[in-house]
């Protein structure tokens, strides 16, 4: 199959079955997809197109992924999805603004982290090998507080080694 421009051998099963709670009788596609390695878990995903191949509903589903990440990055990471206003072209105003922020955030990470950034450690996710954009916010916000305190810190440089903590705690805050 393709998974977003790169062909992967896995494990595919496709049933047309019936989902009364869900689509009454309207037939739906139930396709599982496993890794034959068994590093990935398996994903448990329905159709009603019932003409699509299960390599094309495996295929369609991981190319639609980023796009939902984005959104949800988006609204909620942003508040995209809390507009303070309602009137006229105030939502549509703040889904722009928020998306043009996204935008700027990603460049700025990958400009400033460059092609293998450095990762947190973190005790729940020991083998993470990409950032997130929970991480380019949590770097970007690192740099902010660490340009804020500097400048009030001046050069004393064991007040910079006392705030260092504060600064990582005050950016992985979300």
């Amino acid at each position: 199959m393709d998974r977003r421009g790169r062909l992967e051998e896995r494990l595919l099963l496709s049933r047309v079955v019936l989902w009364y709670h869900v689509c009454g009788v309207r037939p739906i596609r139930v396709v599982v997809s496993r890794d034959p390695t068994g590093h990935e878990k398996d994903d448990f995903l329905f159709t009603t197109d019932l003409t699509l191949s299960a390599g094309a509903v495996i295929s369609h589903y991981h190319g639609r992924w980023p796009i939902e990440d984005t959104l949800r990055s988006s609204k909620q990471s942003l508040g995209g999805e809390e507009p303070q206003t309602w009137r006229g072209k105030g939502p549509e105003r703040a889904a722009s603004l928020a998306f043009w922020m996204y935008s700027a955030i990603w460049v700025w990470y990958l400009q400033t982290q460059g092609p293998t950034p450095v990762l947190p450690r973190l005790p729940w996710y020991p083998k993470k090998v990409r950032p997130s954009f929970a991480d380019a916010v949590s770097a970007l916000r690192r740099e902010l507080w660490r340009e804020e305190v500097s400048s009030k810190c001046g050069g004393e440089r064991r007040l910079h080694e006392i705030v260092r903590p504060l600064v990582e705690a005050l950016s992985l805050t979300r």
